[in-house]
């Protein structure tokens, strides 16, 4: 399946590798606990990409130009604010908080495939776990699948757009998927078509307006 992957997302994925998966960590502090100090660790490296990710999230820099990124001395608790917010925490303490709690791996997997293009193992997951279509992300920002839909808002590897996403998604609302729902996200809280609306990925990846019509 063909995706639309923006560069960022790209370069953010091909850092972390098979690190920003659920997978590779049972229980979400420790998984985002590795992620903070593999960012700080990339920082420390030069890798300007890493930096975007700072810009996007850390309530400090958001906005703030690569340049200056470079020359703001940004520590571990710079990075672990960031990967906090990046996942809608609103501080570290809230991932401390977390210790011993386990990902919802069902709901984590459907998101992955949703992503991914792979519209037949989504379904099978729904098959077999129908809860994951009324479930809201274990994370901050407590994103449902179709939230993913609007490729903004979500973790920064996680926006990127399959080209069946009309398909997918259409699926998802003729399964009963609210459009109505609210996540947490940027101060405030948004339906799916609001933060489509206001989303590049759909449009660059010229889906934009076939997204659109399905919620109107």
């Amino acid at each position: 399946m063909k995706i639309y992957r923006p560069k960022i997302v790209q370069e953010i994925r091909n850092y972390y590798g098979e690190a920003i998966r659920h997978t590779a960590f049972p229980q979400i502090q420790e998984h985002l606990t590795v992620l903070a100090n593999m960012l700080y660790d990339g920082i420390l490296s030069g890798n300007d990409y890493l930096l975007a990710e700072i810009s996007n999230y850390h309530p400090l820099q958001l906005g703030e130009p690569i340049a200056e990124l470079k020359k703001a001395n940004l520590d571990l608790t710079d990075c672990q604010w960031t990967i906090a917010c990046e996942y809608g925490y609103k501080s570290w303490e809230d991932v401390l908080d977390l210790r011993k709690t386990e990902y919802n791996r069902p709901f984590e997997e459907a998101i992955d495939q949703l992503l991914d293009g792979n519209i037949n193992e989504l379904k099978n997951i729904i098959q077999s776990h129908p809860n994951v279509l009324t479930t809201s992300s274990q994370h901050g920002h407590k994103a449902t699948l179709l939230h993913y839909t609007a490729s903004n808002g979500v973790e920064l590897w996680r926006q990127q757009v399959p080209m069946n996403l009309p398909e997918i998604t259409t699926y998802l609302l003729s399964m009963g998927v609210s459009k109505w729902k609210l996540m947490n996200v940027y101060g405030s809280q948004y339906d799916t078509m609001t933060l489509l609306k206001s989303s590049l990925h759909p449009y660059k990846a010229g889906i934009g307006k076939e997204m659109e019509a399905l919620f109107t």
